[in-house]
């Protein structure tokens, strides 16, 4: 395991200094991803085996582990021409997965044993929704779909679906939850509202977005460089405006 992460830090250092050829970095990248779906698979199994009391947990986590190996496996052999250019996003992709699927086993004994809900803290979905809301601020504007459905999943199971759990276990009042959830909306659209104003575009192009069928990254950060340069004339504009003002004064 310490030398995969030694490996892992080193590998991209040398890329950026140019002394690991394109082909080769290429072939690093698709067996990380390889591995990455399998270790997906192995946590997601095992969290699923252990929670439901199977004798043999681990066998059927490494049983699901290889077979995330084999799926993706294959899907490179077949399907590299189409797979290998957003190669760069399975990281993000497969920690997305485990960030959602993290809360998972506490909902699960929040919804089914309220003794268990009584003993976790609310205070920890209250500062879990605050971040992510605060992070799909950044993550909408810079039109990065994967830090996207990040923090708009953390938000929603490691938030909002938690604070319900303790709701329906009676471990919350339900002004509570009730002003937290109009909170939560009221944010969620403000940011909406913004990222719409700041792009100049209407909702549904949000929308859009949010499901992959906005533009590709490329023309989005083309277009992220172009606002800020608009930004930067109105600044100097309005900076030329005040100081003839008080040239004139």
């Amino acid at each position: 395991c310490v030398a995969a992460v030694c490996a892992g830090l080193v590998i991209p250092v040398l890329r950026l200094v140019r002394l690991v050829p394109d082909r080769p970095f290429a072939c690093w990248q698709a067996c990380t991803a390889i591995l990455g779906v399998g270790a997906c698979f192995f946590n997601l199994a095992s969290m699923v085996a252990t929670e439901a009391g199977l004798p043999e947990a681990h066998f059927v986590a490494f049983g699901f582990g290889g077979a995330g190996v084999a799926v993706a496996s294959a899907a490179l052999c077949f399907k590299a021409s189409s797979l290998m250019p957003r190669i760069q996003e399975t990281g993000g992709w497969l920690a997305t997965i485990l960030f959602m699927a993290m809360p998972l086993p506490q909902l699960l004994r929040n919804f089914v044993t309220p003794e268990a809900a009584r003993a976790f803290a609310p205070g920890v979905a209250y500062l879990t929704t605050c971040g992510n809301t605060l992070n799909s601020l950044r993550a909408i504007f810079t039109k990065n779909i994967v830090w996207f459905w990040n923090v708009s999943t953390g938000a929603f199971f490691a938030g909002w679906l938690t604070v319900l759990s303790l709701l329906l276990a009676d471990c919350l009042p339900l002004w509570t939850f009730l002003l937290y959830s109009v909170s939560l909306a009221c944010c969620t659209a403000f940011v909406y509202w913004f990222n719409c104003q700041a792009h100049k575009e209407r909702f549904p192009q949000l929308v859009a977005f949010a499901f992959g069928c906005a533009q590709d990254p490329s023309k989005a950060e083309e277009r992220n460089v172009e606002l800020m340069g608009e930004m930067d004339d109105t600044s100097a504009l309005e900076e030329r405006q005040a100081r003839v003002g008080r040239d004139q004064i």
